[in-house]
């Protein structure tokens, strides 16, 4: 392993004497690149070991070096500003130089490379990132222990998905994903031993449907029954039909809760002073709810399911499969299940796992009409060789 990367460190130092290239463009495999911060005052940017920083429109060399990075990165009307001033350079990318360098934005480490923009005298700092690494990193932090492997992969596999379908809706896009929409912390999350190794067996396995991967989700548990995305979301192309009868359906009653909330939450959000009714907008043939119409007396206003789970929060506010009362001054929500009712259901892939049904098979039983896509069985898998990847 230490001659492979040894000889990683002279094959990359050679091809930078020949055209000072930037070396995280060679034996590239699918990346993701994440807005870590937008429109930023500055940022404290710190580099440890070697690195290179690249011009990222032409990927051209604009310095290197090898001693710790320390300072804060700020920008003015003639340039860069990361300990010392860079006139006429607005843009750069951050490139560790070999398996031992570390980047860390804000105290927090990240994998990749980071790239930094100036916009109006701001910044927007991207990290971009393998999606093998941004799928342990963001998994580890959603995700508790699961009790079966092959439940786990089958949600590591439909992440990846939903992934892969993000980033070929604009490959080209100076960013594909808001960490802070995601929850998305680098390394700045506790590792999960057990999201690391799913992700190593199922390494760059998704679906497709209609031979394309397409926007997938999963919840912890659907109770009984699942909706197809664009069902929910109301923003997808073509995705596979929901499920009924899922095996989660036997524990419905279990999943069962309740939940109050005072109307002047709703007042707050709809700017409505008086609450008289309130209809539920649910997908057909299920009691999934997409969002609302909340009236006072002759107007009323519509808000979606996630913009309210967001105001109440995810403890308070489970899942989209509920119905709802008034009670005097609050709101008493009955629910099933948790999440959104879209995709693969934990608790149903576990239950099938019990019965040594397949990851495959767990998927294909979501995902009607959808095929497994293994690279490394269909001959189309690769080892990506260089270290800023791994």
């Amino acid at each position: 392993m230490i001659k492979r990367i040894l000889a990683l460190l002279l094959l990359s130092t050679a091809l930078f004497a020949l055209d000072n290239s930037d070396i995280s463009q060679q034996n590239k495999p699918v990346t993701v690149r994440v807005l870590l911060k937008k429109l930023a005052r500055s940022a404290l940017v710190e580099v440890k070991g070697r690195h290179f920083v690249y011009n990222p429109k032409t990927d051209q060399l604009i310095f290197s070096g090898a001693k710790n990075r320390r300072a804060r990165m700020s920008t003015a009307d003639r340039g860069l500003s990361w300990g010392g001033r860079f006139p006429g350079l607005f843009e750069i990318r951050i490139v560790p130089g070999d398996p031992t360098s570390a980047i860390f934005i804000d105290g927090i480490q990240y994998k990749g490379c980071i790239e930094i923009y100036s916009i109006g005298g701001t910044l927007n700092i991207v990290n971009e990132i393998d999606t093998e690494n941004y799928l342990k990193s963001i998994l580890s932090h959603q995700l508790n222990p699961v009790k079966s492997q092959e439940a786990l992969d089958a949600v590591v596999i439909t992440e990846r998905t939903n992934l892969h379908y993000t980033i070929a809706k604009d490959p080209f896009a100076s960013w594909q994903v808001d960490a802070m929409k995601v929850g998305y912390f680098g390394l700045g999350v506790k590792k999960s031993q057990q999201v690391y190794n799913a992700v190593e067996r199922t390494r760059d396995m998704v679906m497709h449907y209609k031979k394309q991967p397409f926007a997938s989700s999963w919840s912890s548990n659907n109770a009984g029954k699942s909706v197809s995305y664009i069902d929910i979301f109301r923003n997808a192309g073509n995705t596979p039909k929901g499920v009924n009868g899922l095996p989660s359906s036997i524990a419905r009653q279990t999943s069962r809760w309740t939940a109050f909330a005072p109307l002047k939450t709703f007042s707050q959000l709809t700017g409505l002073k008086r609450i008289t009714k309130i209809d539920l907008f649910c997908t057909k043939g299920s009691t999934k709810v997409y969002g609302m119409r909340i009236y006072s007396r002759a107007s009323y206003v519509d808000l979606d399911f996630f913009k309210l789970q967001k105001a109440l929060g995810k403890e308070l506010l489970k899942s989209n499969d509920f119905a709802i009362e008034i009670k005097g001054k609050k709101l008493l929500f009955i629910g099933y299940g948790e999440g959104a009712g879209v995709g693969l259901c934990l608790k149903s892939a576990e239950l099938l796992s019990e019965k040594k049904e397949s990851t495959e098979e767990i998927l294909t039983f979501h995902f009607p009409g959808t095929e497994l896509i293994n690279p490394r069985r269909e001959g189309g898998y690769r080892e990506v060789e260089n270290f800023i990847w791994r």
